[in-house]
This record gives structure tokens, sequence and C-alpha cells, in this order.
């Protein structure tokens, strides 16, 4: 079965530590809307208010903070795939993370996830997933909007930066309102 999310840890710890860029400074010479989104939640996480995982591929629940990271960079593209999906869509999560890629392809109604491994000895069992292009798309709204409303509650300067709002914008209306 293959699921994303974000998962709360129902704690709250106060860190007042933060300086510099994630009160908001940015300077568009060093950073860019990825550092941005990170910093959002670096402070969620740091707070210790969630974890996000991912099902599917290996027995058991794997993805990083870092993975979510990468996740949110690629949502506006993503979301975009899913509301006209033709070829292939991807997700991409390298580096500090898991490093993998996630492909999506769909075929009438269903759509069959890849997983690839960048530089690291692991194989995908399953070699694929399934999942409903409706509950994909569920997943990720929910995500959207766990996303959205950790980052307004608890990164509320971050969020509110023009940058992350223009992120915010670039992703369909239809993913940022929670169902109803």
């Amino acid at each position: 079965m293959f699921k994303f999310e974000i998962v709360p840890t129902k704690k709250y710890k106060v860190k007042r530590y933060f300086t510099g860029r994630r009160r908001g400074h940015y300077n568009p010479r060093y950073h860019n809307i990825g550092t941005v989104l990170g910093d959002a939640i670096e402070l969620i996480e740091y707070a210790g208010l969630i974890r996000f995982q991912i099902w599917g591929f290996a027995p058991e629940p794997w993805g990083s903070i870092y993975d979510l990271m990468y996740l949110t960079e690629e949502l506006p593209g993503f979301t975009k795939w899913l509301l006209e999906p033709s070829g292939v869509g991807h997700i991409d999560l390298p580096e500090q993370g898991t490093q993998r890629k996630l492909n999506f392809t769909l075929s009438g109604s269903i759509v069959t996830v890849s997983c690839a491994p960048y530089y690291i000895n692991f194989t995908p069992d399953p070699e694929f997933e399934y999942i409903e292009l409706e509950d994909l798309k569920d997943m990720t709204r929910n995500l959207v909007v766990d996303y959205l409303y950790y980052a307004s509650k608890y990164a509320s300067r971050v969020y509110n930066h023009p940058w992350f709002q223009d992120w915010c914008n670039s992703i369909d209306e239809q993913f940022r309102t929670p169902p109803t």
C-alpha cells in the first residue's frame, strides 16, 4: 500500500534560539524557495510536532524530514501532474533524505508508482505499488493542508514571507483547501 503523510506527534517543546533567516530574513542571492520551505519544516520539526513517513516498497514506513523538504519543493509540479496526468510524474527525494525517486504513471484510474534508488543499496519490495488517482489526490491534499496548517501556526514568520505565499499560490487551490 503506497501512502505518504505527515504524522502529528502531539508534543510541543519550545525552542527559542532561531536567528537570521528563520526570522524571515532571506537574501535572493543566497536563498531560494527551498530555503524558505525547509525553514518552515525545521521550525515545525524542532518543536517536535510532526514526523514524515512514506509507506510502500518496504515492510516498514520510511522517510525523513529531509524528504518532506524536497517533497514540498516538488508539490507545485506534482499537483499539476495530478490534475492533468500525462507522461510520468516524479517526486525526487535526493541527498540527505532516503535518496530515492518516485515515478508515477496513470493507466485508466490507477496510478502505478515505482521507486528507484539514487546511490544507495536499496531494492524496492514490491517493485510497484498501485493507488487510485483520486486517492493519490486526496493524500496529496491532506499533506499540503497539514503542512500549511503547521507552517501557519508554528512558523508564521516564514509562512507570511512573500516567497512562501508565492509557492502556496503555485499549488492549485483544490490541494490547499481541506476536504469538506
